[in-house]
């Protein structure tokens, strides 16, 4: 990106009002912030007692630390898009997405240390392969969860009015 060049301009105006709104965020402005976090706590624990209360005849094991990340993204995704994602209720990765973030950090891992790299990784011809908001699983089903998320909310006023950069 040229320095001056009319993206560059709009990177710089973006990052610019992000910092200004994150800076200014405390959490007020969400009023179901709070309800948020007490709904999906209280289905952590019907989960719990509903499918895995031990019992002295039967064990049932449970592992919390993926209960506590079904928990921790369908907090955010209530929060952020006002729909949870659904997994405590499912009590299932049902969008592949801890699967494909743990199959990813290795990737992120070398695109991180070599950035040119990344730069080929993200070209033209290799973005075929990238996850698209059409994809059924995975990185691409988030995608397509937040993509109408965005445009409803219309968190970024740029210019023409386009989430692109």
């Amino acid at each position: 990106m040229r320095r001056g060049s009319k993206s560059a301009v709009r990177l710089i105006k973006l990052r610019y009002y992000v910092a200004d709104r994150i800076s200014k965020y405390a959490g007020k402005e969400n009023e179901y912030l709070e309800m948020s976090i007490n709904d999906n706590i209280a289905k952590l624990v019907q989960l719990l007692d509903s499918r895995y209360v031990s019992t002295s005849m039967e064990f049932k094991p449970v592992d919390m630390a993926a209960k506590f990340q079904f928990l921790t993204l369908d907090i955010i995704s209530e929060i952020a898009f006002r729909t949870a994602f659904g997994n405590l209720e499912a009590d299932d990765d049902i969008s592949s997405y801890m699967k494909t973030m743990e199959g990813m950090f290795p990737l992120a891992t070398l695109l991180g240390t070599w950035p040119a790299l990344a730069k080929v990784f993200f070209s033209k011809p290799l973005r075929r392969f990238l996850p698209k908001d059409t994809d059924t699983a995975g990185m691409g089903k988030l995608m397509g969860f937040i993509s109408p998320s965005l445009l409803t909310l219309s968190l970024l006023p740029l210019d023409n009015g386009s989430l692109t950069i």
